[in-house]
């Protein structure tokens, strides 16, 4: 039994709990941001980038692999084609959001950060992308 219901398994819950805490930290840090309060804004996206990985690794990945079999023979259902337009938007915004956090590296100095900040948006967007997808498939497998 899980946190919201009789249906739900555990870790996908504790990974929706991870994965919306994560997403008001990106709120929190983008408002950081627009304050030019850059390292605090910096300081606050590696710790959601670094949540989003463990979790990725804990929960999404095994539970992706254990849906392959469903994924393979129902790939037109709408809930598989939402499943790997959340795996492509998720690596996406992990890998850009790794990219990032590593060109920054915990520096007072964001410089090097601040000439990839075109890279921001998009990659927001994709975080973004990803945790509706993510919700989706979350409801359709554990609410309805």
């Amino acid at each position: 039994m899980g946190l919201f219901g009789a249906s739900t398994a555990l870790p996908a819950d504790v990974n929706l709990v991870v994965q919306v805490a994560a997403l008001v930290l990106l709120l929190v840090s983008r408002r950081y941001s627009k304050m030019k309060r850059l390292v605090t804004h910096g300081q606050i996206m590696a710790v959601s980038v670094a949540a989003n990985i463990v979790a990725t690794a804990l929960v999404m990945v095994p539970s992706f692999h254990a849906s392959l079999g469903f994924l393979a023979a129902n790939p037109a259902a709408t809930v598989s084609v939402v499943t790997f337009l959340h795996v492509l938007a998720g690596v996406a915004a992990i890998g850009s959001g790794l990219y990032l956090t590593y060109v920054w590296g915990f520096k007072s100095v964001v410089k090097e950060c601040y000439r990839r900040r075109s890279w921001m948006k998009p990659a927001m967007y994709l975080w973004l992308l990803s945790d509706l997808t993510g919700a989706f498939i979350y409801v359709s497998f554990y609410l309805l």
